[in-house]
């Protein structure tokens, strides 16, 4: 179970303090509570850290959506019909920055 505070009301003691929700901050989190350590883990943004929010997971998917995009002329040689012009970037604006 996830316990999340915004303000620590009351001094407490913990085992394991893990600075930074990223990949490699949950995951050392994870591990000492495996091992039955009380865990608090400090993270001032958004829990996944850089590379899951803002880094290499949204760049990867933008780079595979702008090839894609780049290689639809190609689908008409293996009997594929279409054109992208129906392509709504502020959806795609507004899951990139969720």
């Amino acid at each position: 179970m996830v316990e999340i505070q915004s303000e620590v009301s009351s001094p407490k003691e913990y085992d394991y303090i893990v600075i930074g929700a990223g990949s490699g901050g949950m995951g050392s989190g994870r591990r000492a509570a495996m091992f039955g350590k009380k865990v608090l883990v400090i993270e001032n943004r958004r829990i996944g850290g850089t590379c899951v929010n803002v880094g290499c997971v949204p760049k990867k998917v933008m780079y595979n959506l702008a090839n894609f995009l780049e290689e639809t002329h190609l689908f008409k040689d293996y009997g594929v019909e279409g054109n992208i012009n129906n392509f709504r970037s502020n959806l795609c604006d507004r899951h990139r920055a969720a």
